[in-house]
């Protein structure tokens, strides 16, 4: 798998959609000011492809744990909706979710074809 681009909007300090686009195969650099969000983004991108976009849950008592969307909803609310463009075989798909607050996964070509939708999204990943 190979991530092409990633969106997110209400997760963290990002209250505005903001995107990580240009991916390209090889060693990529992310680099930006110390607490402007470079780890939030790894945190979000783990959070879309493990948790259930029903998800609830608010923490794992393990310190160190992954994060769950709770923990990257921001300090004034919000649901955090997450987006990925990714390849795997020479196929792109895209995967969105939004937590918390109006629910809903998508399992999409970037073409826009909705595959899977809702329940069905989860259990694929």
């Amino acid at each position: 798998m190979r991530f092409k681009d990633i969106c997110l909007r209400e997760v963290g300090h990002f209250t505005s959609q903001v995107a990580v686009t240009g991916i390209t195969p090889g060693l990529n650099d992310l680099s930006a000011p110390n607490e402007a969000g470079k780890s939030t983004v790894f945190r979000a991108v783990d959070v879309l492809f493990r948790e259930k976009h029903t998800s609830s849950k608010t923490h794992s008592a393990k310190l160190g744990a992954p994060a769950t969307a709770k923990t990257l909803q921001p300090i004034s609310g919000g649901a955090p909706w997450i987006s990925c463009i990714f390849e795997i075989d020479g196929a792109a798909w895209v995967l969105s979710k939004q937590f918390l607050q109006q629910r809903s996964a998508s399992l999409a070509r970037v073409d826009g074809t909705v595959i899977l939708r809702g329940d069905d999204v989860d259990p694929y990943l």
